[in-house]
């Protein structure tokens, strides 16, 4: 009888082993497929580590977790949450959890005051959390409370003085309160430290205008300049730069980087328009009135003028 109840509880032990080592290997699974953006996979993996109520506490927390991520991918915020949430009971430390929930909540601005609560506790749990101390910023930002965003995103920066997203942040921030210096200065700071090749969060975009608007023209070709190095087929910073080496009466500097804009992207008729008023400039009309028909014949509205003017 021994014997049995013995092999009845090794067969027992062998079978929860296996179960805990088949979950194991699914959660495995479903990080790669996460890496690989393959959300329904991914979720099908996690999905059998949480049916099965024999897993540990610490690999639930991880499925619940990891599946709170792919909803988030999914776009499906509702299950984000319900995830977060349920990972949160496993493990009241989980301060990633608190910071999703956070982002899930000021997202489109659906609650900031609840966003705020759920990064603070973030916070508590980690006081270097940079992207919690940003998310909280924004949301206070969105409830007009200047004091306590500008708090935050500084806590960045003096938390991390290396840190890209630090002086990006800030300098959006600085700039939608009309503190331009500020968010000029910001930017820069930004440029120093970005190894983000992500058009989404590209300093340049911001600081150029800021530059050109300030009167910096010089600065702006420079910071042009290194844009274009990061981004070669960027037709839109060849254009810029184009325009302000117009301003500046850089002729031929202009003329070669509008003609390398309109390689890139010939359906911009402002730059043939741009091109045309150098080559007014140089004298050269008959190639001016080739380009100021072409911006014509693209839409341009501003041309009618010039070329009655010049292409007689």
């Amino acid at each position: 009888m021994k014997t049995k109840v013995l092999s009845f509880l090794c067969l027992l032990s062998l079978m929860i082993f296996s179960c805990i080592n088949q979950s194991e290997k699914n959660l495995k699974l479903g990080k790669e497929m996460l890496a690989k953006n393959n959300f329904s996979e991914a979720k099908k993996y996690v999905d059998e580590i949480i049916k099965d109520s024999t897993n540990k506490d610490s690999l639930l927390f991880e499925a619940y977790f990891l599946r709170g991520i792919i909803n988030d991918s999914l776009k499906d915020q509702k299950q984000a949450y319900k995830d977060y949430s349920s990972a949160l009971k496993l493990n009241k430390n989980c301060a990633e959890c608190y910071y999703n929930i956070g982002m899930i909540y000021w997202w489109d601005s659906v609650n900031n005051v609840k966003a705020i609560e759920y990064f603070s506790e973030a916070i508590k749990i980690n006081q270097n959390y940079s992207n919690a101390y940003i998310g909280r910023a924004n949301a206070y930002y969105d409830l007009n409370e200047i004091e306590n965003a500008i708090t935050d995103f500084n806590k960045v920066v003096i938390l991390y003085p290396d840190s890209f997203n630090g002086y990006f942040q800030r300098g959006i921030f600085y700039k939608n309160i009309g503190k331009k210096d500020s968010a000029i200065a910001d930017f820069i700071m930004a440029v120093k430290f970005d190894k983000i090749y992500d058009k989404k969060a590209d300093p340049y975009f911001f600081l150029i205008p800021l530059l050109f608007e300030k009167g910096s023209n010089e600065d702006a070709v420079k910071y042009l300049t290194l844009a274009i190095k990061k981004y070669p087929k960027s037709a839109e910073y060849y254009s810029k730069r184009g325009a302000i080496f117009y301003t500046l009466k850089r002729f031929n500097e202009s003329i070669n980087d509008l003609t390398k804009a309109i390689e890139i992207d010939s359906k911009d008729n402002m730059n043939y328009m741009i091109r045309a008023l150098v080559y007014l400039e140089l004298k050269q009309n008959d190639k001016a009135c080739i380009d100021l028909h072409k911006a014509q014949s693209l839409n341009n509205k501003y041309v009618k003028d010039l070329i009655d003017e010049n292409c007689k």
